[in-house]
């Protein structure tokens, strides 16, 4: 019965060892890191020419859930939207916007806004300007 006992204490201990040993998840608690590539502060796109180059890289350090894409007018009208579900680490996203009718030099802004799976959020804007 002594003997049992003991088996009993050493196999409790072994388990007491093994999962304090264990590494428990951690929190993310950082946001997402969004470099905007193209379009910069104060640019000029002419659209008779060329189009909006929408192009930016956002990373996480453990998954990204979402990252949405506005450009929006003076009037906060969406002009152009797009969202993707990523489920990665990293997106790369390169598209091209066309706006049609433009009379004149139109102020517009671009805010990118990228979330992850722990709920955390960042976003960065930049304003420009498209002429025809």
């Amino acid at each position: 019965m002594k003997s049992l006992n003991i088996f009993f204490i050493a196999l409790t201990l072994l388990c007491i060892y093994f999962t304090a040993g264990c590494k428990k998840d951690e929190v993310d608690n950082e946001k997402p890191v969004i470099e905007i590539e193209e379009l910069f502060q104060g640019d000029t796109v002419n659209v008779t020419t060329d189009s909006v180059h929408v192009e930016f890289h956002v990373t996480d350090n453990v998954e990204l859930h979402e990252v949405k894409v506005e450009i929006t007018n003076a009037q906060d009208s969406i002009v152009y939207q797009d969202s993707q579900d990523v489920d990665m680490p990293s997106l790369q996203y390169h598209k091209h916007y066309i706006p049609k009718g433009t009379v004149g030099v139109v102020p517009l802004t671009m805010t990118v806004t990228a979330s992850d799976h722990s709920g955390n959020e960042a976003v960065k804007s930049v304003g420009f300007y498209i002429k025809p």
